[in-house]
């Protein structure tokens, strides 16, 4: 009987140990596979990827047109980083539902700085291909946004892609009459969204905002954020919240509408974030 009750005693001590051992060995979801140029991860049910286009580097004096470069230098001091030189990096996100390879954005195009224009390289090696992409959401009309919807020539880099932009994004930026009324630095703009948009003439989507752009991506309301053209965010399968794919973007990207610091040198607010459009407060910290 006592050996009985001592076998019975160890095997009850025993257990919870062998159940931690057990849990200690049973193998760990696979983690999605990763490299310099890109990075995965799943949000619910869709896997979004995000590659790495390149940068530009500029010197920091004239930068931020609105705050004293002093200020500038202390603010990217305080991030540790350079204090002459900035490194504004492009990154396109790409979000697969399932069932829609979704682009938010398309880069430089490798048409803007020497060290840019790795997108097509960094896609392929993520196993991301242009020609299944179904639709390219434009967050704002930038240079650094549209120039890699089309190769220098012309063509569509997108060719099977519905284009999809703000209503009042492409109101301001396809009306030549603006054009006078833009700041000198931004009015190649104007020239540059009518050869980047030309391809998909037949294929490009204007929305309101707070409209649907498409089920697998739905506009998060712009009163729910500060002005904005249709800041992109999707209820994902298995989830019940919302989850951002792309930062808020402002109601449109023109100055009129924006004050933007880099495109007016009238308005006075806090630095931006340069590589961020103009739609971001410029505060870059440590742990960005």
């Amino acid at each position: 009987m006592e050996t009985t009750r001592r076998a019975a005693l160890i095997a009850t001590l025993a257990a919870p140990a062998l159940v931690g051992r057990a849990m200690a060995q049973a193998p760990a979801p696979a983690a999605l596979p990763q490299a310099p140029g890109w990075y995965r991860f799943q949000v619910g049910g869709f896997t979004v990827t995000t590659v790495f286009d390149g940068f530009s580097r500029r010197n920091t004096e004239g930068l931020v047109r609105n705050t004293p470069l002093p200020e500038v230098q202390a603010t990217l001091a305080e991030s540790f980083l350079p204090t002459a030189t900035y490194d504004g990096p492009y990154t396109v996100t790409f979000v697969d539902t399932g069932k829609l390879l979704v682009a938010f954005d398309a880069g430089t195009g490798g048409q803007m700085a020497p060290t840019a224009g790795l997108l097509g390289a960094n896609m392929a090696a993520a196993g991301l291909d242009p020609a299944k992409v179904g639709l390219v959401v434009i967050t704002h009309c930038h240079q650094d946004h549209i120039h890699g919807l089309t190769t220098r020539d012309g063509t569509a880099v997108f060719p099977n892609a519905e284009v999809a932009v703000a209503e009042p994004e492409w109101a301001w930026w396809s009306d030549a009459g603006n054009e006078s009324r833009s700041p000198e630095g931004q009015r190649v703009n104007f020239a540059n969204v009518a050869r980047r948009f030309a391809p998909y003439r037949d294929r490009t989507r204007r929305f309101a905002p707070g409209a649907e752009v498409s089920p697998a991506s739905m506009p998060w309301p712009p009163s729910a954020i500060r002005p904005a053209i249709a800041s992109s965010a999707s209820p994902m399968p298995g989830s019940r919240c919302w989850s951002w794919l792309i930062p808020p973007t402002g109601r449109s990207s023109s100055p009129a509408a924006r004050g933007c610091s880099r495109c007016s040198s009238s308005t006075r607010r806090r630095p931006r974030r340069p590589d961020a459009g103009c739609s971001t407060r410029w505060r870059p910290t440590a742990s960005r």
